[in-house]
């Protein structure tokens, strides 16, 4: 069937916009002050890229949008692209299509009079969404599969 590489499968667009703000938010509650929140997605969509961090960081204001020039780390040599966030595509990088941001959770989070709920406790692998690293870094992925 030679269009069955082009269906969809899994949820549809209107379903998935929502479900990852979702993971997106569930990372953040799992983000240490201090913290970095990576938010990747195969996809070249800027409603699941760009439209997704800009309407978090509206709804997240002790998260910071990190440049991607700060971010990439020095080893790797320059960033491959300009701008604060990673955009690569098949037509300019020989690549697939991917998508990352850097979010960085201000020191202080929260209000001053916020009761203790324990997440800080608690390890990005407690949830399914996120992965966590020694440094604070939070990585989110909230792709798309088909078998």
């Amino acid at each position: 069937n030679p269009d069955s590489r082009w269906r969809t499968l899994g949820p549809g667009f209107a379903e998935l916009l929502p479900l990852q703000a979702n993971i997106l938010d569930s990372a953040a509650r799992l983000t240490r002050p201090g913290g970095k929140l990576v938010y990747a997605t195969c996809s070249l969509l800027a409603e699941e890229n760009e439209r997704q961090v800009e309407a978090f960081l509206a709804t997240h204001p002790d998260f910071t949008l990190l440049p991607l020039a700060e971010a990439w780390p020095a080893a790797f040599g320059s960033a491959p692209v300009g701008g604060d966030m990673l955009r690569l595509t098949p037509a300019r990088h020989d690549t697939d299509g991917f998508f990352a941001a850097v979010l960085v959770r201000a020191e202080e989070a929260g209000d001053a009079g916020e009761a203790d709920d324990g997440a800080g406790d608690r390890t990005p692998a407690d949830d399914g969404a996120a992965d966590g690293a020694a440094d604070g870094t939070t990585a989110v992925n909230p792709a798309r599969t088909a078998d």
